[in-house]
Formats: C-alpha cells, structure tokens, sequence
C-alpha cells in the first residue's frame, strides 16, 4: 500500500499491529524506550529514545504517513507536541488519551453519553475524602486518577480508616472513590471508527481477572441473549467515540450487575487484551481493523464464524512451561510475544507473555 504507520510503544500490541500491517503491505515505525521491547523485532524501522526527544520525534514523524500509540499511558505532552507539529495525524487524538489516562475524565464522559456509572467521588484533601466516604458509602474500590492499569492504583475499603490508610499507601495522589458493584461477569466491548465517521463494534465478550490482570476472555454466540442484545449495549460506547471523535480503536470495560445493567468501568484507546482472539477467531482482527482506520483503508463489519472462542494469557513462567503441551492440541492457536520472564516486584502481576485461543466450531448434523 506504500503507507507507514508510526506506533508509539514497543509492547506486543504494537508487535502485533505491525504484524497485521504488514499483511497487508503497510511498513511500521516503532518508537520506544528500549531496542529489547518486542514490538521493535518485527518493525520496518524504530526509534530507540525517550518520550521528550523532540529531535527523534521529528524523525519519527518525518518517516510515517500517521502515528498511534499501543498504550494508553503515553505522556499527553508528546502526542500534544506531534499534534502541534501539524505534519502528520495522531490517532487517536491527545484529547481522547488525556480523557482515557484521567478517571474522573473518562466516567464524566461516559455519562455525558449516557452510561451508567458506579456512584463515585473525586478527591484530593483529607476533607474530600472524608465527602466521598459520606457519599459513596462502603465497601468501596479507591482508584488513583492517573496511571492505574491492570489492577495497579486500586484498593478496596471497607471504612473510612481503611480508606484513609489506603490513600497513604497511594501516595495521596489524586484518587476517586467508587462504589463497589456486584456484578455477575466482567465485559467489554471493542469500539472502532474512522476519519469519516464510519463507526462499528466487535462482538461482546465475558472476562475473568486474577488478581487485577486479564485471565481469559470468552466469545460466545450466545452471549448476554447474543446478536440482539449486543446491538442494543453497543449504543453507548458507539457514542462515546463519537462525541470523542475518536479515529482508531476504544476497548469499553463494563460490569453486568446482578440485575442484568451494564455498568461502564474504564476505557483503553487502543488494541485491547481481550480481543486478541480476534486474530483466530474473527474475519479481521482489531489490529487489521486498526491498520485498515489508519492507512484509511476500506473497513469491513467484524464477524465471528465460530459458536464460542476462549482466549486465556500466558503469565510468567506459563509462557515457557505450557506451550509444548498447548501445540498438540489440534483446535488451539499460540501467540508468544518473545518478552523474557522477569519476576514481578512485591505487588505486581506477573508479566504478559503470550497468549492461546481455542475455537469451537458449529456441529454440523
């Protein structure tokens, strides 16, 4: 296609966009901190520098047609400078990362569109802590503002001392506190849309977390009460990328309460961990369908031909350990993103390093 796609971020969403790119002729620039980041292996060309280089930056953007970025965490600084330079898209956009990166941003946003929320209260002060307990009621989740993924910058309080012991132990950074909510399952929906408005979503699926990090997805045709009811929750998060004017991907998390109400959690605008599965068992992938947005190809409507796919990651040693077991097994797909194991420090998930999905076909009579 002659076109290059600029990724911000070396990690296996980017490793797996530049593969989906170059199926289909499009080159990647990877830019990134370090040459041992996956994404940089399979690249066209990459960048090795920091986040406020703005001499690599120039080269970055002087190489590429338009520029993405594979997590959410990117400093808003850098794509606002890229943004300024005028040269080249940022997709999505510094507004739609700034409204993502800031709790507080994202479920305001939410709202204006009109998802429901868990009740929550943001804070700063011992006095507004002090509001938000009142108001929020316990048990609750405190959640920093910025920076929290994978279950990073969350805990869960049962009283205003645990609360206030909590906030320490965060650092009293800016934080909001949130109502906990009884779901039955975790879900979410992958969001995409296009510089001219085109807007689609993948199917719904169900997650399982261990300890705040991803576990497994499930796809099920029947889902939820499947295509019908899908239709009907995708409104929400269709509008929310509009009113964002979002051009690329967003992943909806949401909650389905015991009551059978979708709750909204968070968004990430980019490749999402629980549509990997997508590879195997869709007729195009999120990463495609981000190449398709970004090197303004033709987009297609996102199908699954399966009756129910599972998608389970690889953590830590997993990767090294199970793989040769998983590769006998005739209906299985595995994805190793050649991260190497590193132990994780005391409180963090273990790392992300592949991933295997399973297919079930339809049975034919």
């Amino acid at each position: 296609m002659g076109k290059a796609i600029g990724i911000l971020g070396g990690g296996q969403l980017g490793r797996m966009t530049a593969a989906a790119a170059a199926k289909l002729g499009v080159k990647t620039v990877v830019y990134c901190k370090s040459e041992e980041e996956c994404g940089t292996f399979i690249a066209w060309k990459k960048i090795i520098a920091d986040y406020d280089n703005e001499k690599a930056l120039l080269e970055f953007a002087s190489l590429v047609d338009v520029i993405t970025c594979e997590w959410e965490s990117v400093d808003k600084r850098t794509l606002e400078f890229l943004e300024r330079l005028g040269r080249k898209p940022v997709n999505p956009s510094s507004l739609v990362f700034a409204t993502a990166q800031d709790r507080l941003l994202e479920k305001r946003a939410a709202q204006a569109v009109g998802m429901e929320t868990a009740k929550f209260w943001a804070f700063q002060t011992p006095q507004e802590l002090h509001d938000a307990g009142f108001f929020v009621g316990f048990p609750a989740i405190m959640k920093t503002r910025f920076g929290g993924y994978d279950g990073k910058g969350q805990r869960r309080v049962k009283s205003v001392e645990e609360a206030r012991r909590a906030w320490e132990e965060l650092g009293h950074v800016p934080c909001i506190l949130e109502a906990f909510v009884n779901f039955k399952h975790e879900a979410s929906i992958m969001v995409y849309r296009n510089s001219r408005g085109k807007t689609g979503c993948f199917p719904m699926v169900v997650n399982t977390h261990e300890n705040g990090i991803l576990r497994q997805t499930l796809f099920h045709q029947e889902a939820f009460g499947g295509a019908p009811f899908w239709t009907k929750h995708e409104q929400g998060p269709k509008r929310l990328a509009e009113q964002l004017k979002l051009v690329g991907l967003t992943c909806v998390e949401l909650f389905f309460t015991q009551d059978e109400k979708f709750i909204f959690n968070e968004m990430a605008p980019r490749p999402h961990n629980s549509y990997h599965w997508t590879i195997e068992g869709c007729n195009v992938s999120q990463f495609e369908q981000l190449v398709r947005i970004l090197a303004d190809l033709p987009l297609v409507e996102p199908y699954s031909p399966f009756r129910s796919v599972t998608m389970t990651n690889l953590l830590g040693h997993e990767a090294d350990k199970s793989v040769p077991a998983l590769l006998s097994l005739p209906k299985v797909s595995v994805t190793l993103y050649d991260k190497p194991h590193r132990d994780p420090k005391p409180g963090e998930p273990p790392r992300k390093r592949g991933h295997w999905v399973a297919v079930e076909p339809y049975h034919r009579h």
